[in-house]
């Protein structure tokens, strides 16, 4: 046979997607034309059509030692490594054929996928950049930019992304829940809600795009709106886990028997140990919590097992986060102040989750003059130097000032202060008084049983908070957290203001008081009732926050003493002396 009737023979199944026979084909080529690479490059890609990704790298390694310049084979092994999840020599590759292929969209694409995949989101940004000076209307590339900025805290330029995709394509919903999101994280709420409301208008039957927008709903306190926009997207998707668990905690009382059931036939239909499985559980536990079920807890229990079987505690990196990041921080610190000053003062609430950040937001929230801005994503602005190890140095203190500032949000005429909740924020302490030496750093402590209670009967967006689930886990979690904040009171003495939880529910005027005249506020008397002033909640505390401040939650822990006890058992007594003398 001849060349141009072998390479025929490979070719037309490959693209016909009949792989096999193009791997018998393209091997058959091999043998007749032993120095053409084409063959060994048609065999490995169907090999990795596949998912034969292993046995095709040596063949596309064949490929390139008889022609060095073939750049579709140099691409083909790039990709391949992807997928063995090998970055690293797939960016190699890469950087050759960008260098080679300077005007290929394309392989700057690939080269963005691989150094994302490695950490260097910098780099990462600059190769999908240059994909789209290339071809600035590749939608690919630009949700490829939206994400990686998304994940960099550039907020406001992966707006811009999000939307030039949604304008390429408008029918598309996942775009629309991306953009939505981002606009909610801006603040701008109303543009969130009408994004949805368009994209719904467009894909009216996405039962996804309706509980987006219910939750929205939910979170501007439209309550009823929000069930009936919930119940819509029931009608769509009646199995559907998340759905079913908001109007677990929404519905009124009345209209939670008629759910549990719904909740049960969901379950007969759901693979036990799956994701949804896990949901519907929770879903079911906490309906059952609210009509006074005593299997709730057992439910509950269910619930939390499923969950961490799917999403495993890292203690072993946990630890070495905050090992590594208290290395960096060794010794008091003297505060260095900058020049750039202008704008307003960024308040600090950390704690753990569940702990009362939100409740304090909404307690300085409430005053004219300061506006929540939930949480935060300042964390991925300080990835490079927490990846790195390297230092801060002026230079990079005032550029992370300039990124943060031009990523906030539209702020009112007279706003002297923002707040940031992210609880997670307590391992950073030390990083954000440095870049920020003007900030208000103030601590939520709450009785670690009561926090591990409620973070045991609250279900977390997939993949965050995976201690959560395991009783174990959750007090490794705690004693870490314990730990470092007990190294930011030695290191940073005065600098932060520890509240409590309990005092903060007991005595909000007292304690709203304290909190205003450490963030250099005149106290106002609505940040004695942040419940008549919670806006929008962007947080699992949606369904709390809207209540009068109470204290029936203080100390519940002592009716689930027996439930908790891997938790208490496995606290750390040098870090939590306050326990020490508690009684059941």
């Amino acid at each position: 046979m001849s060349l141009q009737s072998d390479l025929h023979a490979a070719l037309t199944p490959a693209r016909q997607g009949r792989y096999k026979a193009a791997i018998k084909a393209a091997r058959a080529g091999m043998r007749r034309h032993k120095s053409h690479p084409a063959f060994p490059n048609i065999a490995a890609t169907a090999l990795c059509a596949l998912g034969k990704e292993r046995e095709a790298v040596p063949l596309f390694r064949k490929a390139l030692a008889l022609a060095p310049d073939f750049h579709d084979a140099r691409r083909n092994l790039a990709q391949a490594y992807l997928g063995l999840g090998q970055p690293d020599r797939a960016g190699k590759l890469l950087q050759r054929l960008v260098t080679d292929l300077p005007r290929d969209d394309g392989a700057w694409l690939l080269l963005a996928v691989a150094s994302e995949a490695t950490g260097d989101l910098p780099a990462a940004e600059t190769a999908v950049g240059q994909a789209l000076a290339l071809a600035p209307r590749n939608r690919a590339a630009l949700l490829r930019r939206a994400a990686l900025r998304n994940r960099m805290g550039l907020s406001r330029g992966a707006l811009d992304d999000y939307m030039a995709a949604a304008d390429l394509d408008p029918a598309d919903p996942g775009v629309a829940l991306e953009l939505a999101a981002l606009l909610m994280y801006l603040t701008r709420d109303d543009d969130a809600i009408a994004v949805l409301n368009r994209a719904i208008a467009v894909s009216p039957d996405h039962a996804g795009l309706r509980a987006e927008l219910a939750n929205r709903l939910l979170a501007a306190g439209d309550r009823d709106r929000a069930i009936a926009t919930f119940r819509a997207a029931l009608e769509l998707a009646p199995d559907d886990a998340e759905t079913l668990d908001q109007l677990a905690l929404a519905l009124p009382t009345g209209d939670l028997p008629a759910l549990r059931t719904r909740i049960t036939d969901a379950l007969s239909r759901t693979p036990s140990g799956s994701a949804d499985h896990a949901t519907l559980m929770f879903a079911l536990a906490h309906a059952g919590t609210r009509a006074g079920d005593a299997a709730a807890m057992d439910h509950l229990k269910q619930a939390n097992d499923e969950t961490a079987a799917l999403t495993p505690y890292d203690a072993a990196g946990e630890a070495a986060f905050t090992d590594t990041i208290r290395a960096r921080f060794p010794a008091p610190a003297r505060v260095e102040p900058v020049e750039d000053t202008d704008g307003p003062v960024p308040i600090f609430v950390l704690g753990m989750p569940r702990s009362g950040t939100t409740l304090a937001e909404a307690v300085l929230g409430a005053h004219d003059a300061v506006v929540p801005l939930g949480e935060r994503r300042v964390g991925d602005l300080l990835f490079p130097w927490l990846q790195s190890g390297r230092p801060l140095d002026a230079g990079d203190i005032a550029r992370i000032r300039r990124t943060d500032r031009a990523n906030l949000p539209d702020l009112p005429e007279g706003t002297s202060a923002y707040v940031d909740k992210m609880p997670e924020n307590h391992r950073l302490a030390g990083f954000l008084k440095t870049i920020w030496p003007e900030a208000r750093i103030i601590h939520l402590r709450r009785d670690p049983r009561d926090t591990a209670l409620s973070l045991w009967r609250a279900r977390f967006p997939a993949g965050r908070l995976a201690y959560a689930y395991d009783r174990a886990a959750m007090a490794h979690r705690f004693n870490l957290y314990a730990g470092i904040m007990a190294h930011w009171r030695q290191v940073m003495p005065g600098n932060i203001l520890e509240i409590t939880y309990e005092s903060l529910v007991s005595d909000p005027g007292a304690t709203s008081r304290e909190l205003a005249r450490f963030c250099g506020l005149d106290w106002q008397s609505g940040m004695a009732q942040p419940d008549r002033h919670a806006g929008q909640v962007r947080t699992l505390s949606v369904h709390q926050l809207r209540q009068p401040v109470h204290t029936r939650s203080v100390g519940q822990w002592r009716d689930h003493a027996d439930l908790l006890a891997p938790f208490i058992e496995a606290l750390d007594p040098e870090l939590w002396p306050e326990l020490a003398d508690a009684t059941d």
